[in-house]
């Protein structure tokens, strides 16, 4: 994979520049012509070709509904821009749905703007997408209602770059990387979650650059499938994580949990967790305490689950490929790095291990599967016949 970050489209600029912005001393209809002279170069009108310059595929639409849907498409003066503009310069995104129609062009908008490809390999995907987007309707209110109680990031970057571009800005495009999703899969994963969980404010090395504030705790490519890795990577993580995995049936799931990962007999999660399929086909679960997580504790069944919707075996023998985003902060991430360090001390000190009792429920046999050591072919074996 390269190195251990995904990329999340940049949100540094928004809504402290846009207040700035609004607060400049010689009020909005200054901000309005400071944007002005920025598209027309300092002239009198704006032009499409100007725009097209600065927009790209944006253009035309945002052209349109500045214009008030001008079909001669001539140059616009200042007057005209400074009807609509307002409208492109606050902090909701739902005026994006309203000028880029249909849905097709929209996530194509989201996708140019976010420097996604979208190649062929997606239409399933896509299509799938677009489906649940209009499953209720095509009308500019329903798009806008699944957007916004579905995946309210859908449009943030097509409002970077429109504020890049009216405010001059060097404008940023962003990398979505995965082992497992597409980067358009990617994109719509993490417009899907909430900022204020999901995406923490403050990473040393997280500035204004393709770097997301999430950092890769495991991935099979180069670690293997075992549930000890994923155990030993994932878990002392006190902070939201994202799990992705692809099936031996092709299908992807991704689980978002904003709690610890644990065993446990009881099903966890709190208000900000969901679940989302990928393939084959597109679908949004969302629902605390669903979440559920043992291969340890032999009183209750063995696997991951998240509610009735998505199931791992035991053995994880059904999982083709699994990754795991921390999406915590630094002091997580650190404090997760110590406690690990002093279980493969704790670890260390044992030495030889003991062996009274069950080992299955022997606290030693813990630590030492914590630290790296192999013991799944033994667990899976020696567990009652009736607990599947």
């Amino acid at each position: 994979m390269g190195n251990n970050k995904s990329s999340h489209a940049s949100t540094s600029h928004e809504s402290h520049h846009q207040n700035k912005h609004h607060r400049h001393e010689d009020g909005p209809n200054a901000l309005v012509k400071q944007i002005f002279l920025v598209l027309s170069d300092g002239g009198d009108t704006i032009s499409l070709p100007q725009l097209k310059f600065k927009f790209g595929d944006l253009a035309l639409p945002l052209f349109k509904y500045l214009s008030d849907d001008d079909e001669s498409l001539s140059p616009m003066t200042v007057s005209q821009f400074g009807k609509h503009c307002q409208g492109l310069i606050g902090t909701s995104t739902d005026i994006y749905v309203k000028i880029i129609q249909p849905v097709e062009e929209l996530l194509k908008v989201c996708f140019d703007c976010a420097g996604v490809p979208q190649p062929k390999e997606d239409d399933k995907f896509l299509n799938s997408l677009m489906e649940v987007m209009t499953s209720d309707g095509s009308s500019y209110d329903k798009i806008v209602y699944w957007k916004n109680a579905n995946c309210p990031g859908l449009c943030s970057s097509i409002r970077e770059k429109v504020f890049d571009v009216f405010y001059d800005r060097r404008h940023i495009n962003n990398e979505y990387k995965s082992d497992v999703l597409s980067p358009a899969q990617m994109y719509i994963v993490q417009a899907m979650l909430p900022r204020t969980i999901y995406f923490p404010q403050t990473r040393s090395d997280y500035k204004e650059s393709t770097d997301c504030p999430w950092t890769l705790l495991y991935s099979s490519e180069h670690q293997g499938i075992s549930m000890n890795r994923f155990e030993a990577t994932t878990f002392h993580y006190k902070g939201p994580t994202v799990v992705i995995f692809r099936k031996t049936d092709h299908s992807v799931f991704v689980i978002a949990n904003d709690e610890e990962w644990r065993h446990s007999t009881k099903k966890f999660g709190g208000n900000n967790c969901l679940l989302v399929q990928i393939l084959p086909q597109f679908k949004r679960v969302d629902g605390n305490e669903m979440i559920y997580c043992n291969f340890k504790l032999r009183s209750s069944v063995f696997g991951i689950m998240f509610g009735r919707h998505f199931s791992v075996n035991d053995d994880m023998s059904d999982v083709n490929t699994l990754e795991v985003w921390g999406c915590g902060d630094d002091n997580i991430l650190l404090e997760q790095q110590k406690q690990k360090l002093r279980i493969k001390r704790a670890a260390e000190q044992k030495g030889t291990v003991p062996l009274p009792g069950n080992w299955d429920e022997n606290p030693d046999k813990n630590i030492l599967e914590m630290a790296g050591y192999e013991f799944s072919t033994e667990r899976r074996d020696d567990r009652p016949p009736d607990e599947r």
